[in-house]
């Protein structure tokens, strides 16, 4: 054949096994190795029984032989496909977003935007809370928690408790049965303020026009 196929016994014949990857197929000591990192979904593959899957060569996903047929696996989340060495497998980084599955339940992350806080509950992600603040979301490894800057809001946004302004400064939010919901307008000059991990305050006074009565 040639340096992209391996030949395979089956069945007392011999079947062609793709090896489109850049090392493509290579018969050591008796025996074969087949690179599949180029391989397309459903192509034929040197199944070894060997179930850790390989990165792409550009790694944006992961593939493994299952019964003699090439399965790609898309790697959409952060760092996408990331390699393994001899003994590890390669790592096939999900997306992190609101009804994506996830399998550490009751586990809390960031999600790929850096805008929200999200909690696996019953194996898909959910979102606890909207970081719409400039300081977003950020999980602070070294406390082993999420940091979630919920100093702006809009209604409706998810929430895990307390008050916040809308991005206009006119409003402010409190959390309702985990959704923000308007509590009263801030028409002052000073209209709604938050940050710093205080209390949102709402200006209540609107400004009295200067003038005489007639």
């Amino acid at each position: 054949m040639d340096e992209h196929t391996a030949l395979v016994c089956t069945g007392g014949s011999y079947v062609a096994a793709a090896c489109k990857g850049p090392d493509g197929c290579v018969a050591s000591g008796g025996a074969v190795a087949c690179d599949v990192r180029g391989n397309a979904e459903g192509e034929p593959c040197l199944d070894t029984g060997d179930k850790r899957g390989v990165c792409s060569v550009d790694k944006k996903s992961e593939l493994t032989c299952v019964g003699g047929k090439t399965k790609v696996e898309a790697c959409q989340g952060r760092g996408g496909c990331e390699p393994g060495a001899s003994t590890v497998p390669s790592l096939c980084n999900k997306p992190l977003r609101a009804g994506e599955d996830c399998t550490g339940e009751g586990e809390d992350v960031c999600d790929d935007a850096g805008k929200s806080w999200l909690s696996c509950t019953h194996r898909k992600w959910v979102t606890t809370s909207a970081c719409r603040g400039k300081s977003g979301c950020k999980f602070l490894a070294s406390l082993g928690s999420i940091a979630c800057d919920t100093s702006v809001g809009e209604p409706g946004d998810p929430c895990a408790g307390g008050a916040t302004c809308t991005a206009d400064r006119k409003s402010l939010l409190t959390c309702t049965d985990h959704k923000l919901a308007k509590s009263r307008d801030c028409p002052g000059p000073k209209g709604c303020s938050a940050g710093d991990g205080t209390e949102p305050s709402c200006d209540g006074e609107a400004k009295k026009k200067i003038g005489t009565e007639r």
